[in-house]
């Protein structure tokens, strides 16, 4: 299962996934920042974590199983800093992937498709053509 919800699904458990159910939320937030990426590998936790940063930087103890795995396909398509060894700095790295695919979200998006398996077809998305379910805000 991938959706989107904003960041603070951890706050109301009526947005919290079940057991079995993996959830992927990209929470792109352009005009403010930061972007942030919301992942539940199925056993009831969830995790998030901003554009950029694995969720080594926010799991105490390291990371393991399913969260790993998508944090090893974040890194393989540069989409986590990583780190003073291979740049010289966090603005060199955003460059190189600035050129190197269409930026930072980008990278994030074909990292979760790489992941999950899925392919969007941007003419599909352009056209509206994706399936679509709509969910009530359990805010409002």
């Amino acid at each position: 299962m991938s959706s989107w919800y904003q960041h603070w699904t951890d706050q109301d458990l009526r947005a919290m996934p079940r057991k079995g159910e993996e959830l992927v939320c990209l929470y792109a937030n352009v005009a403010v920042q930061p972007s942030w990426l919301v992942y539940s590998p199925g056993d009831g936790s969830v995790v998030h974590t901003e554009f950029g940063e694995g969720f080594s930087s926010v799991i105490p103890g390291g990371v393991e199983g399913r969260p790993a795995q998508l944090e090893r396909a974040m890194r393989d398509n540069g989409a986590v800093w990583p780190g003073s060894q291979a740049f010289a700095s966090p603005a060199a790295w955003q460059q190189f992937v600035e050129r190197h695919s269409p930026g930072l979200h980008g990278a994030v998006w074909r990292s979760i498709g790489d992941f999950l398996g899925v392919t969007l077809v941007r003419s599909d998305i352009e056209q509206g053509l994706l399936p679509v379910a709509l969910l009530t805000d359990p805010f409002g």
